[in-house]
């Protein structure tokens, strides 16, 4: 039997390898050059927000960026998905910027980098207000919010027993995204709320108040006072007006109730109001609070000073004289609010 002895040429050899060495680099670089092009922003792309809508899929949304120019290719943008483990879109506004990457607008979109926008809500803004800087900061629409702040079944799921969310939202910097959910923002700053009224209760007496009867008080507070060390003694007057089965006599509650949320001067008329806001007519808490106070007032609120006012007046300085009489009252205000020069000595300076 014969043996067949195969010779290779090892020049040969080599040149096959190379070849297909040369092959392969060809063939990664024409892959990388399309993956480069269509990854690409295209030429025509600006910075553009945009809106996903709920259940938005892949596809849909590949459709929508190709057609606003955003995107080089759709087909690609979805293998790009794919490859990347990354198929679930989800929904909110975005911002998109111009000579974006296809896998940068993917990312974007996969991971919730939704726009943001910083809201401050000062301490006594009622819920009408806070709807409306909401609304200024694109966070929601000011009707949608005050329609979930006045949807008694929602403030339910909340532990909300008044049906608004009228003083139950505190007042505080946030962040929220763009057009997003009031149910989200109410529940959020509901949250909050929770939270300083926890830490407020755990190092404050015991009161036979509700939360929301409490709340009220607090909300007051935060509208009649200017300093905030006179809060506990503002306080003190209106917890001893109710001991003394007295009406709340506040001028804020007047306001809240004809709307004229920044206070100023009341008519007669305004006192008169038919509304049961108006604690001068009626007796006990309002429906509701009528603003969302601070954590300076509900911890007054919960610990006032122990103090026998039951009235006071402002100086017209920020600050206020308090009375244990009616008749000093009145001569305070007859002396501060009308000009009058009666004799009365301010023994509180």
């Amino acid at each position: 039997m014969k043996t067949v002895k195969i010779t290779i040429n090892t020049l040969n050899l080599r040149k096959i390898i190379f070849s297909a060495a040369i092959l392969i680099i060809i063939s990664l670089i024409a892959v990388s050059a399309v993956f480069i092009y269509y990854n690409s922003a295209p030429d025509s792309q600006k910075t553009m927000n945009i809106t996903i809508e709920k259940g938005s899929t892949l596809r849909s949304t590949a459709t929508f960026l190709e057609e606003n120019n955003l995107i080089r290719n759709k087909t690609f943008f979805i293998l790009l998905g794919y490859a990347a483990d990354k198929k679930t879109i989800l929904a909110g506004r975005f911002r998109i910027f111009e000579n974006s990457s296809s896998l940068s607008i993917l990312k974007r979109l996969t991971t919730g980098m939704v726009i943001t926008q910083k809201v401050t809500i000062p301490e006594g803004y009622n819920m009408y207000q806070i709807a409306e800087s909401l609304e200024n900061e694109n966070i929601c629409m000011a009707q949608d919010f005050l329609h979930y702040a006045k949807d008694k079944s929602f403030m339910e799921t909340l532990g909300i027993d008044s049906g608004t969310a009228e003083g139950y939202l505190f007042p505080d910097t946030y962040i929220f995204a763009e057009g997003s959910d009031p149910r989200d923002v109410i529940s959020y700053m509901k949250k909050k709320m929770d939270d300083v009224l926890k830490e407020i209760r755990a190092r404050s007496p015991e009161t036979d108040y509700s939360v929301q009867q409490m709340l009220t008080i607090a909300s007051i507070i935060e509208k009649e006072a200017v300093k905030k060390e006179e809060r506990p003694m503002i306080s003190a007057a209106f917890h001893n007006r109710l001991k003394k089965g007295m009406r709340f006599d506040s001028c804020a509650t007047v306001w809240y109730a004809i709307g004229k949320y920044d206070g100023g001067h009341l008519t007669k008329s305004d006192l008169n109001v038919d509304s049961p806001f108006n604690t001068y007519k009626h007796s006990g808490f309002p429906p509701t609070p009528i603003a969302s106070p601070g954590k300076s007032s509900i911890e007054a609120a919960f610990n006032p000073v122990a103090v026998p006012y039951v009235f006071f007046v402002a100086r017209n300085d920020g600050s206020h004289y308090f009375s244990i009489t009616l008749s000093r009252h009145n001569q305070a205000v007859a002396y501060y609010q009308k000009g009058e020069r009666n004799g009365f000595i301010d023994d509180q300076k």
